[in-house]
């Protein structure tokens, strides 16, 4: 038995509720913000109306926190959403229809406000849709909702994404939940163990990024029983870029393992993962991103058209994708 088969038996039964949906309000700069609250019987999460990003995961029976908690000296994001592009442009601009656009690293939905679509005691959902100010800076119609929903020791995150106007969409769309280890110790000295859809992975590929921008180079290292050490020298160079798709198999389970045990777990069938901690500020967090997309190449200078991992909708389609987090021994 592998050992996620070990430690990371899946359930498709739903959590009993326990309580009811709660909406907290403040305000920040005259702007109205939101925070829902979802539980079940094992699993507290907190969603954000900005961004609609998770902003907390806890196990409840311990009150054990399981996500960053944006401490701005170091990084101030939890868990955000990235579209309509993964990773840094080249340039800081891409080109399409014969026109440059301006677009900071990881688009602009991780910034936007989120409106409510529906929530429940364990479950809440939330959509952002094109206006004049997304227009400016990505000439599309769009409908983009996240969903969040706790199945046991699960919590699922969802995404769709539709083409709401008149002519063919081109995007990308990833995750960057940052996880924190028991007591918020430091991630160095804790593994992540990879399983592909054939067992445990013997070795792992992957690139750095250069200046933001994925490098040309392969850095290939052999893994014991599918086990990577993570250290501080491990993201020295920034972020590890795995295309997914290996010889031996798709990744699809990342379990961060401590001196405690199996901490969380994310399945994906994302073809690119990004991994990623700060290794300056001695690795209190590490981010395990699924991404449908990623950062343009050194060199690139293509349009938006031809980005590498890149997704297109004609008009009136949708794209849907999820990723689950799972917490054993909640």
């Amino acid at each position: 038995m592998s050992f996620t088969g070990k430690y990371l038996k899946m359930t498709a039964a739903r959590g009993t509720a326990a309580g009811l949906p709660v909406t907290v309000r403040f305000r920040v700069r005259q702007v109205e913000l939101l925070r829902y609250t979802i539980q079940n019987d094992k699993l507290t999460a907190v969603i954000d109306s900005h961004g609609f990003e998770l902003v907390s995961l806890v196990r409840r029976r311990d009150g054990s926190e399981l996500i960053w908690q944006a401490d701005p000296s170091v990084w101030k994001r939890h868990a955000p959403i990235l579209f309509p592009v993964v990773g840094r442009l080249a340039g800081d601009a891409y080109r399409f229809g014969g026109r440059a656009y301006e677009m900071h690293q990881h688009g602009f939905a991780r910034d936007r406000e989120f409106s409510l679509l529906t929530q429940g005691a364990d479950h809440v959902s939330g959509e952002l849709l094109a206006d004049e100010k997304t227009r400016e800076v990505y000439p599309f119609d769009f409908s983009l909702q996240c969903g969040f929903a706790l199945e046991g020791d699960t919590l699922r995150v969802s995404w769709n994404v539709s083409d709401t106007g008149n002519r063919a969409m081109y995007f990308s769309i990833g995750a960057h939940p940052a996880f924190i280890t028991e007591g918020g110790k430091s991630c160095a000295g804790a593994s992540l163990f990879l399983e592909t859809e054939n067992g445990p992975m013997s070795r792992l590929t992957y690139r750095l990024l250069d200046g933001g921008l994925v490098a040309d180079r392969e850095y290939t290292v052999q893994l014991n029983d599918g086990r990577l050490p993570v250290t501080e020298a491990l993201f020295a160079r920034d972020a590890l870029i795995i295309e997914t798709a290996q010889a031996e198999g798709k990744l699809q389970n990342i379990t961060l393992l401590t001196p405690e045990g199996a901490r969380v777990a994310l399945e994906t069938q994302a073809p690119v993962l990004g991994l990623w901690g700060v290794s300056e500020a001695h690795l209190p967090f590490l981010c395990i991103e699924p991404w449908y997309g990623r950062a343009d190449g050194v060199g690139f200078a293509g349009d938006l058209t031809e980005r590498k991992f890149g997704n297109k909708l004609a008009p009136g389609e949708s794209f849907t994708r999820d990723y689950t987090i799972t917490v054993p021994n909640a």
